[in-house]
């Protein structure tokens, strides 16, 4: 499948002059996670967004995140924080808060918790 990596580079740009924005822990934003490399998960739709939740947020400068997915694949690589949505624990990055778009929502602390307990299982 080809990749779009032209058309992604023209947002990116856009995406670079976007004002930062605060991110804390366990809420849950629509971001433009873009095009990447092979298994990399990626943004979809004209400006390449995709939900992430934040494991942990650093004020202005951004978080730490797991890419969300609907698609459920029975592996130990997924954690269900919600009926039909999944983070997948392998993806994990850190994205500077311009990519933040809005927030859709956020998980209790308990569930922070529970998906870190789950992470360090794979590491």
């Amino acid at each position: 499948m080809s990749k779009d990596f032209d058309g992604w580079n023209s947002v990116k740009q856009k995406v670079n002059g976007f004002n930062n924005k605060y991110i804390k822990s366990g809420e849950i934003w629509i971001c433009n996670l873009g095009i990447n490399v092979g298994y990399e998960i990626d943004g979809k739709g004209s400006r390449y967004f995709r939900p992430v939740l934040v494991l942990s947020g650093f004020g202005k400068e951004g978080g730490i995140v797991f890419p969300m997915t609907t698609v459920s694949k029975s592996n130990k690589f997924l954690f269900e924080i919600s009926e039909n949505n999944f983070i997948n624990l392998t993806q994990i990055r850190f994205m500077d808060s311009k990519r933040f778009s809005r927030i859709i929502g956020k998980v209790d602390f308990r569930t922070i918790q529970l998906i870190k307990k789950q992470f360090l299982k794979i590491i």
